[in-house]
C-alpha cells in the first residue's frame, strides 16, 4: 500500500533535495480540535457505561496530559487524487502529492526509534468508542470491582461522605483514563474530515523540563528517549520539527497537482539526478483550475 503526502512545489523540493521528511506540530493543523476530539468521544463512551456521575475529571486529566507533553507528525491520506486535499494542502492544487511505501517506517525501526509510529485516523463516532474501549474497558471494569471492595477512605473533610468518595472516584477514573489514553489521542478526527482518509506519521514525547528545549518519550517499558526538537522559521514564529531520512525505496510515487505546470519529463529528471530513479510519475484526473 502507497500513502500519500500532500504538498507545496517548495516543500517537494525540500523533500527531494534534502531527502528528508520533516514530523511537525500539530498546533499548525487546519483542525483545531486536532488532539481534543477524543474528548468527545470518551464523554459519550462514559455515557454508554452509565459513568455519567463522575463529572469532568477524565476531561480535566486528558487537558493535563496535553499540557505536559509534545506531538509531532507527518500527515498522510490513502488516496493520491482527492481535490479538497489539493485545495487544502498543495497550494490550491498548484502542488504534489508524494506516494510513500508504507512500511518505510517499519525498514528503518532502529534508525528512527520505536517512539515513532504509523496510525490510521478513525472518524467514526462509533468505531472511536470501540477504540477506547480496547484501550480502557478492561482497566475501568477492574478499578470499578476494586472501589466496591475497598472503598477510598477520605480522612477528615467538610465534604459529605457521599461528595468525599465521588471527588476521589474522579480523580483516580480520570488519572486511569489519561494514562491509557495517551497512546490513541491524536488518532480521533472530525467525522467532517472523513474524506481526507489520514494516515500519519506521529512521535510523542512528555516535556522532560531540563533547560535545553528537549522532550523525553516513555514507552510504558522502562526505555526513555530523549532529542532535541530542530527548529525553522515562518514568516511569523518559529515551528519545530523532527526530521528522519528518506532512502529511494521510501518514494514510489509523485502526482502532479491539477494546477502544476512542471513537465513530468523534467520531474522525472530532477527525481533521478536526486537518486530516486523508480519513482512512478502521475498526474492528477481533477479538471480544477
Amino acid at each position: 500500500m502507497t500513502v500519500y503526502h500532500y504538498c507545496s512545489t517548495e516543500t517537494m523540493f525540500k523533500v527531494v533535495d534534502s531527502k528528508q521528511l520533516w514530523l511537525t506540530d500539530t498546533d499548525q493543523m487546519n483542525d483545531y480540535m486536532e488532539g481534543k476530539w477524543i474528548d468527545k468521544a470518551v464523554t459519550h463512551w462514559l455515557t454508554d457505561r452509565n459513568h455519567t456521575c463522575f463529572g469532568s475529571a477524565h476531561l480535566n486529566s486528558i487537558e493535563n496530559l496535553r499540557e505536559r507533553s509534545k506531538v509531532l507528525m507527518l500527515c498522510m491520506s490513502k488516496e493520491p487524487d482527492v481535490l479538497s486535499q489539493w485545495r487544502s494542502y498543495a497550494n490550491d492544487g498548484q502542488g504534489f502529492s508524494i506516494g510513500l511505501s508504507e512500511d518505510f517506517l517499519e525498514r528503518r525501526r532502529e534508525e528512527i526509534g520505536k517512539q515513532v509510529s504509523l496510525e490510521e485516523v478513525i472518524y467514526n463516532l462509533d468505531e472511536q468508542k470501540k477504540e477506547i474501549s480496547s484501550f480502557l474497558g478492561e482497566a475501568m471494569d477492574e478499578f470499578d470491582a476494586e472501589l466496591k471492595e475497598n472503598p477510598p477512605h477520605m480522612g477528615i473533610s467538610l465534604m459529605p461522605p457521599t461528595m468525599q468518595i465521588r471527588h476521589a472516584r474522579e480523580q483516580d477514573r480520570g488519572k486511569v483514563i489519561s494514562e491509557h489514553l495517551g497512546q490513541i489521542m491524536y488518532k480521533f478526527k472530525n467525522p467532517k474530515f472523513e474524506e481526507e482518509q489520514e494516515i500519519r506519521i506521529v512521535v510523542k514525547f512528555m516535556k522532560s523540563g531540563i533547560g535545553v528545549r528537549a522532550f523525553e518519550y516513555h514507552d510504558g517499558e522502562g526505555d526513555v528517549y530523549q532529542g532535541k526538537v530542530k527548529y525553522y522559521p515562518t514568516t511569523d514564529h518559529l515551528r519545530p520539527y523532527i526530521p528522519f531520512r528518506l532512502l529511494p525505496d521510501d518514494l514510489e510515487e509523485i502526482w502532479i497537482g491539477p494546477k502544476n505546470k512542471t513537465d513530468e519529463k523534467e520531474l522525472d529528471y530532477f527525481l533521478t539526478q536526486q537518486g530516486f530513479g523508480k519513482v512512478d510519475i502521475k498526474r492528477s484526473d481533477a479538471s480544477y483550475r
